[in-house]
């Protein structure tokens, strides 16, 4: 069990807070390690770092894209206002990163609490599976010019 000095408590969460958002590279234990003691320090300090997980959407590598995503469905619920950004991803990129980023949108849009949830998580699921993605689209009419 983790105990902290209740008048250190602030330091220790602003310390962890700039330890993630330093990091460049969020696939490195370096983010996720502090990431889940701020989470059991304090949670609801852990969705300021929202901002940053948009930033690292940005980026041209998946791995990153990926452990943003993966963050952010960590926070559940708190990172309500992220959802319309995650739908811009879903006909983006490869087919397991949409996926990723499907059931990142149905988890913190907290899909558990709704039963009709479950049917429509399927549904999009295998829609992601038949639609390609916008980027192989513009190269086939790029191919075909």
């Amino acid at each position: 069990i983790l105990q902290i000095d209740p008048t250190k408590k602030d330091r220790v969460v602003r310390m962890l807070q700039r330890m993630i958002i330093k990091e460049k590279d969020p696939t490195k234990d370096d983010v996720w390690q502090p990431f889940w003691l701020l989470r059991q320090i304090d949670p609801e300090a852990s969705k300021d770092l929202v901002p940053t997980f948009l930033a690292w959407l940005r980026k041209d590598d998946q791995k990153v894209r990926w452990s943003a995503v993966g963050l952010m469905t960590c926070l559940g619920s708190q990172a309500w206002n992220v959802v319309p950004t995650l739908e811009t991803l879903l006909d983006r990129g490869e087919l397991a990163e949409r996926i990723h980023v499907a059931q990142a949108i149905l988890e913190i849009d907290n899909c558990a609490a709704k039963p009709w949830c479950h049917a429509e998580a399927a549904r999009l699921i295998r829609n992601l599976k038949m639609q390609p993605p916008v980027d192989a689209d513009l190269e086939t009419a790029s191919d075909r010019d």
